[in-house]
């Protein structure tokens, strides 16, 4: 038996090559397989043949169409959960499509209730500590000693009721990394800004340390750095120092060094610093006697040189401001003691109108002409300015004539050449005068019977008088 069963599996092996040949040539005649259910339904799912093809062929296997529906229905997938939760935040599925997909996706259904409530996501426990170092959701604690019950100008948002130890819990951080976060936000006010309140006694000197800290310095820089946030004079005003003599010339030097000045560029700033005299000033001072290009010590020592250098004034300017020291008295004053001799001969007196800023060919002139003057009696000369002043208002108001306005110039010394010019001119201002004559004046030119009381009558109602005042005024 056991030697048959050896020989027949011996020759089913030695013609198993010709039966496959003839089955597969037998297949190849005849071309009818039909492919099994759970392939037609995969084929449906995913789009390759129609439903009702697919419900025809699953026929050849045995199964009917609801069956075959439902063999593709296992077939059919939907998105992932975070994806089926996506389109459900995204408004593009409500929510019992959701819970569909979720129970497609095999989950049990009180999983599905716990994730539904994650359909809104706490806030990130980043985000939580932002909002609460910005004031937007409460201090739980997270900010210590913070007083943020404020008033002011600037519109307070109302809170936002949100527990930040909840959210943070929510991402599986505990209450101590909320405050670690909370508490690392945000930078101090600028280290220069620190340091000057340190200064001026606001803030202790650890308050730097700890905002140096805060603001991710290096903690071997913060001794240097501190001490050159200390305010020291600019260069400028260690130049100005030196130039008001508060400051030698080395501790000019020492001080701009901290700057980072040389030497050279301390000399071209000091040579910038200080003021010159205005032009005038220069004049004066040159024609009094003082000179340019000095020292401060061209000045006598006390409260005039301490004055210049406090000024500044430029050191080659001193000697020239201390000429101006003095003012003289007006022209007018002077021509008087000129013409007394009190001021001594001609040059002395050009020698003062110099000293006063006039320019030289007037000093000059003017010099030569009050001298000359102080040649004729004093009491002269007054008689002859009273008699033009007489004579002049008399033509203009035409009590005097042309002979006697012609005798009267001639005594007070006016050319005879230049009379008649004088006149002309006089003759002109009597015309002006006599279209602006006054009620007095255009009565006594009535009386003179230079004007007729109908003009002198008209002229006055032009002048605002009613007709009674003005009969009355001529009448007198």
């Amino acid at each position: 038996m056991l030697i048959a069963v050896g020989v027949g599996g011996a020759v089913s092996q030695a013609l198993e090559p010709d039966f496959v040949d003839i089955r597969q040539q037998s297949w190849r005649d005849n071309q009818n397989l039909v492919l099994g259910p759970g392939e037609l339904a995969r084929l449906v799912a995913q789009g390759a043949i129609g439903l009702e093809v697919g419900q025809d062929q699953a026929t050849y296997s045995g199964l009917s169409s609801s069956r075959f529906d439902e063999l593709v229905w296992l077939e059919q997938n939907v998105p992932g959960s975070a994806e089926l939760m996506f389109l459900w935040r995204l408004g593009y599925i409500d929510e019992a499509t959701w819970r569909f997909g979720m129970t497609k996706l095999g989950m049990r259904h009180d999983f599905i209730e716990h994730i539904a409530e994650t359909f809104t996501l706490p806030l990130t426990t980043a985000e939580a500590a932002v909002a609460i170092h910005h004031h937007v959701i409460a201090n739980q604690g997270q900010l210590p000693g913070l007083d943020l019950d404020t008033t002011g100008k600037v519109l307070r948002f109302p809170l936002v009721d949100i527990d930040a130890y909840a959210a943070a819990a929510a991402y599986g951080d505990s209450k101590a990394n909320l405050d670690a976060i909370t508490r690392t936000l945000g930078l101090p006010p600028g280290l220069d800004l620190v340091a000057r309140a340190v200064f001026r006694g606001i803030l202790d000197r650890g308050d730097f340390t700890l905002a140096a800290l805060q603001s991710n310095r290096r903690t071997e820089w913060q001794e240097f750095e501190f001490e050159a946030y200390r305010q020291i004079p600019t260069a400028h005003e260690f130049s100005e120092g030196h130039l008001r003599g508060y400051l030698t010339e080395d501790e000019m030097y020492e001080g701009t060094a901290k700057h980072g000045m040389t030497k050279h560029d301390t000399d071209l700033l000091y040579a910038n610093a200080g003021r010159p005299l205005n032009i005038h000033q220069i004049t004066t001072g040159l024609a009094r006697g003082g000179k340019y290009g000095g020292t401060y010590d061209d000045v006598p020592e006390g409260p005039y040189r301490d004055a210049i250098i406090r000024g500044p004034l430029r050191p080659e300017f001193a000697a020239l401001d201390y000429a101006n020291r003095y003012n003289y008295p007006s022209a007018f004053t002077l021509r008087t003691l000129a013409h007394a001799g009190d001021l001594g001969d001609q040059a002395a007196v050009e020698q003062i109108l110099l000293e006063i800023g006039w320019p030289p060919h007037m000093a000059k002139r003017v010099a030569a002409a009050w001298m000359a003057e102080a040649t004729v009696d004093p009491e002269v000369a007054k008689a002859k300015t009273h008699l033009r002043t007489a004579i002049h208002s008399a033509y203009v108001d035409s009590d005097a004539d042309d002979a006697e306005a012609t005798a009267a110039l001639e005594l007070v010394g006016v050319d005879a050449t230049a009379i008649a010019d004088v006149l002309e001119l006089w003759q002109a201002e009597r015309a002006i005068r006599r279209s602006h004559l006054t009620p007095a004046q255009l009565k006594k030119a009535v009386a003179d019977g230079l004007k007729t009381t109908e003009q002198a009558h008209a002229r006055l109602l032009e002048l605002g008088y009613s007709t009674d005042d003005a009969d009355v005024l001529l009448a007198e």
